[in-house]
């Protein structure tokens, strides 16, 4: 069926994160319908990415841990061990 934007969530994976995508640099985005409060652990394994691959985690622009909910429109960027973080990130470290 069709989706209505707000039951999608956008998903920007960065570095290594990035699967199928060549090497460019560009992060890749992808679309996940998303129909209820998810928690991020949960979102995170749907996205076949093992948990100890990601550093950082920022919904809607901002870094938040781990034990965050992924909601239905929100933008979701993921960012690999290996990337560099900014100190201010740093509380928000998985």
């Amino acid at each position: 069926g069709r989706w209505k934007m707000s039951e999608k969530v956008k998903v920007v994976l960065y570095g290594s994160l990035r699967t199928n995508h060549g090497h460019s640099n560009n992060p890749s985005e992808k679309l996940l319908a998303v129909t209820a409060a998810t928690p991020l652990k949960k979102f995170i394994r749907q996205l076949d990415i093992q948990h100890d691959r990601v550093q950082l985690a920022m919904r809607n622009h901002r870094a938040v841990p781990k034990s965050d909910v992924v909601n239905p429109g929100d933008r979701l960027a993921l960012f690999p061990v290996e990337y560099p973080v900014y100190s201010d990130w740093e509380d928000f470290r998985f």
